[in-house]
């Protein structure tokens, strides 16, 4: 039995860091439509990354909890703000 539970907290720490990733992934494709080579991006591409982030948080939510996910979609959020500080603007 506790095999089991050790195999199933394994599979739910992967399951949360694919998710994790997703999130980042999103982030990271909604930056470059805004700020990319091609400096302009269409509403709704941008709209359908955000979207995206909102799919993986309720997966992850499922997961850890409505309050940890939210926590998670800032910390990341604020990793990708964070970076783009850093970068020239248009």
């Amino acid at each position: 039995m506790a095999m089991r539970q050790e195999e199933q907290s394994k599979a739910n720490c992967s399951e949360v860091a694919r998710l994790r990733q997703s999130i980042s992934d999103e982030y990271l494709a909604a930056q470059r439509g805004l700020y990319g080579l091609a400096q302009t991006a269409r509403h709704d591409f941008i709209q359908a990354r955000l979207q995206g982030v909102e799919r993986h948080y309720i997966e992850l939510s499922k997961l850890i909890g409505e309050e940890q996910a939210i926590d998670t979609v800032i910390e990341i959020n604020d990793t990708h703000a964070e970076a783009q500080r850093g970068q020239p603007q248009p």
